[in-house]
């Protein structure tokens, strides 16, 4: 059906401009029009297309001008976004964007997608069933021991999307620091139930940790179990205080790691201000580094950092043998992804004994029995 759709698209003779495929079931058209009014009148005539499709499927269709409307691609692609949201309420699913505002709506009134999208966040957050917790292992790629669990969210919940997109939707929406608090306390429903000496890994923002409500996540004591990730999703204004919060859960035997070191511009300024215990490499840097001269150079340099500064690296989406027999020979200690375990909902205490042979070429014991169950735990 979407190929059908993207032919019919293709053929509709809209120029000058071009097609694309933007989601799943998203196609854009990028093109140049005199005013809104012909704007409009071309979001008709593709939402007539779209309509036409052979599964009878009803289309929602937007428009945005640039640039008085939205004056950058990324704000257009907000714009577009929102518009389409706005579009499951008009009945002939056609709207479009106007600084913010839904036609049709006052002045003064937050756009009618802003306020669905709010429902939609504080819906999630309000179910007890809808976020839940999955834990893949971290495993010392000397010995294949699990040392570490990293906890990661999935959402059960309309519309069906990634856990980055919720997060990405709560943050539009005010509410990204509820969203993340709500993921992580999810997560620590296992903590109790940790095999000794290994720990579990929470994702945080640094806006997070500069939330008053931050430290109320944890319990209290010894956090020597706890490894806290700081993501790269926004820039840090105040290593200094940032720095203050995170020492005051080092002080009760927790660990520091940046996430994604390797993806974004603020990773290794992270490293360099934040000083943290654990430095996680991006999947981009390990994705076929045996064949990759560019990306084992990289890699070994920081792995020779990594050891002049006391740095824990862990590398991130291993999924080949051949990844891993590359990441040992640079000195890598710890690593996770499909090659050793998917993430599931139980914590294991040993990688399953057909993992050790297709990555050591030899079978041991090794017992996969659960220790725990987030469903259960929490």
């Amino acid at each position: 059906m979407l190929g059908g759709l993207a032919r019919d698209f293709a053929r509709a003779g809209l120029r000058p401009g071009i097609w694309g495929r933007i989601e799943a079931d998203r196609f854009a058209w990028a093109g140049r029009v005199a005013d809104a009014g012909e704007a409009r009148a071309k979001a008709r005539e593709i939402q007539r297309i779209a309509t036409a499709n052979l599964a009878g499927l009803p289309a929602r269709t937007a428009y945005v001008v640039c640039p008085h409307e939205a004056g950058t691609g990324e704000k257009a692609r907000a714009a577009v976004r929102e518009a389409l949201e706005a579009a499951r309420s008009v009945p002939d699913g056609l709207v479009g964007y106007d600084g913010g505002l839904m036609e049709g709506n006052a002045a003064a009134a937050p756009s009618a997608s802003y306020e669905a999208r709010h429902r939609a966040v504080s819906r999630v957050l309000a179910d007890p069933g809808a976020v839940h917790s999955v834990f893949q292992p971290i495993v010392h790629l000397g010995t294949l021991d699990i040392v570490g669990y990293e906890a990661l969210s999935r959402v059960e919940a309309e519309p069906r999307r990634g856990p980055d997109q919720w997060i990405h939707e709560a943050s539009e929406v005010g509410l990204g620091i509820e969203f993340e608090a709500h993921c992580i306390r999810t997560a620590l429903a296992v903590y109790n139930s940790l095999p000794p000496g290994v720990y579990v890994s929470v994702n945080a923002s640094p806006q997070l940790v500069l939330d008053d409500g931050f430290t109320t996540l944890f319990p209290e004591g010894d956090l020597s179990w706890l490894l806290v990730e700081i993501t790269e999703h926004h820039e840090v204004d105040d290593y200094a205080q940032l720095g203050a919060r995170l020492d005051g859960l080092r002080a009760r035997g927790a660990r520091i790691a940046v996430d994604d070191v390797g993806a974004g511009h603020s990773t290794l300024r992270h490293v360099m201000q934040m000083s943290p215990d654990y430095a996680k490499l991006d999947r981009s840097l390990v994705r076929g580094i045996d064949g990759d001269p560019a990306r084992r150079a990289l890699v070994k340099s920081m792995v020779a950092f990594a050891h002049d500064v006391g740095l824990t690296l862990v590398s991130e989406g291993v999924e080949t043998r051949a990844e891993y027999d590359e990441l040992r020979g640079l000195g890598m200690q710890l690593g996770q992804g499909y090659l050793f375990q998917r993430p599931t909902s139980a914590l294991i205490r040993a990688l399953p004994p057909n993992v050790h042979e297709a990555v050591q070429g030899k079978i041991v014991d090794a017992p996969s029995d659960v220790v725990a169950e987030s469903s259960r735990a929490a």
